[in-house]
């Protein structure tokens, strides 16, 4: 007699003490019949083996609700399961016990070692190691750091100043193009200001010059009529003699 583990499709757990034999284990799942049923991993445990049989086929509803390890975890099985213990890879040549108790402690190595955590909360102030303190009797975790420890900031912070620097600039370089743009708007209508003053005074010399050359021509239409006038009055007195 050996025993084996019983998986229920439930996810509860049982020894069972049976006379191993390869081509029966359907039988110890309950089966009566092999159908789809057979093995489907092997895991080293330690200096031992221990290997699963299960049904990957069955209908919705006899799926079984226990968490496989890995890295059959992600696997889905129907119906009892079990599991066998023995000491050479090559089932065949025998197998060994297995307990809750060896299963349990297989179990935890294959998810990682779970017997081994220890939770932060399980220390009291007078069980925390010395190393473990802070200068404030704490203990240290990844928010509570010694005060002589220095504050390391991660790579995003660094990375949000450089971003922070080009934006920065960013906007200098477009301050800079824009007060350059005023200026050369602010030139352009001073000069088409000096144009039109010049254009204005040109205006103002022409309509001088024209004054000018009218009171001339006024003059001179004065001067031939005086002119005239002393010609007349010659003529006449010529004529009285």
């Amino acid at each position: 007699m050996v025993k084996v583990i019983i998986i229920n499709k439930n996810g509860t757990i049982k020894e069972s003490n049976v006379n191993f034999d390869i081509e029966k284990v359907y039988k110890y799942a309950g089966l009566k019949k092999v159908a789809d049923f057979g093995k489907i991993y092997t895991w080293k445990n330690e200096s031992n083996y221990v290997t699963l049989f299960a049904n990957r086929n069955g209908k919705a509803g006899s799926e079984n609700k226990y968490e496989i390890p890995p890295p059959k975890d992600n696997d889905l099985f129907f119906g009892n399961i079990v599991l066998v213990q023995h000491p050479e890879e090559d089932l065949k040549k025998g197998t060994i016990d297995l307990t809750l108790d060896l299963w349990e402690k297989c179990y935890n190595c294959l998810y990682g070692g779970f017997d081994e955590l220890v939770s932060e909360e399980d220390f009291s102030e007078d069980d925390i190691p010395e190393d473990m303190k802070t200068s404030g009797g704490y203990m240290k975790n990844s928010f509570v750091v010694d005060d002589d420890e220095p504050i390391e900031y991660g790579e995003e912070e660094e990375e949000e100043e450089e971003c922070s620097d080009r934006t920065t600039t960013d906007e200098d370089e477009m301050s800079e193009l824009s007060e350059e743009e005023y200026s050369d708007t602010e030139d352009e209508e001073d000069d088409e200001d000096d144009e039109d003053d010049e254009d204005e005074e040109e205006d103002e010399e022409d309509e001088e010059d024209e004054e000018e050359e009218d009171e001339e021509d006024d003059d001179e239409d004065d001067e031939d009529d005086e002119d005239d006038d002393e010609e007349d009055e010659e003529d006449e007195s010529g004529n009285d003699e």
